[in-house]
This record gives structure tokens, C-alpha cells and sequence, in this order.
């Protein structure tokens, strides 16, 4: 089975104070130089993740900080599915 290259989440709280408004992001997997370069960022944890957000969604760091948390926690959700956890 092929592993999903990207999956697009319609916003349930889209952003309409940003112009074009943003009603959806579309992720695409992550990669090994995606988590290198959040990782060089200044900043928190969370703020790390944002960036990676951003990278993977290919928009800008001010859209995913704009986002609604219920909106943010799917975003997340799908980033999980994409990279499952190990396993111990």
C-alpha cells in the first residue's frame, strides 16, 4: 500500500483575515530537511512545529499561526497519520 503524499484539510474556521481568505491547506509529507531546518529555528517547541506546519503546507508561518485551534489540532492529526509514532 502507497503511503499518502498529501492530504488536504478543509478549514472548519477558515481564515478571513488574510487576503486571498484561506478555507483549506493541503499538506504534503514530511521530509528528513523539513524537521533539520524547524529544528535551526529560534524559538519553542511550538514555534518549531509551527514553522514545519508552514514548510509542509506550503504557506506562510503568519496562516498557521492564524489558524483556530480546532482547525490546528486536525492539521496536526494529519501530520500524524503521515508519520506514525514507533512503536516501542
Amino acid at each position: 500500500m502507497a503511503a499518502i503524499s498529501t492530504e488536504t484539510l478543509k478549514l472548519k474556521y477558515p481564515i478571513e483575515t488574510i487576503e486571498p481568505n484561506v478555507i483549506e491547506l493541503t499538506m504534503r509529507r514530511p521530509k528528513v530537511k523539513d524537521h533539520i531546518a524547524a529544528g535551526n529555528m529560534k524559538g519553542s517547541e511550538l514555534e518549531q512545529e509551527n514553522l514545519l506546519m508552514s514548510t509542509l503546507c506550503d504557506t506562510s508561518l503568519k496562516v498557521i499561526q492564524e489558524l483556530d485551534m480546532i482547525d490546528y489540532d486536525a492539521l496536526v492529526g494529519i501530520y500524524s497519520k503521515m508519520v506514525p509514532q514507533k512503536k516501542d
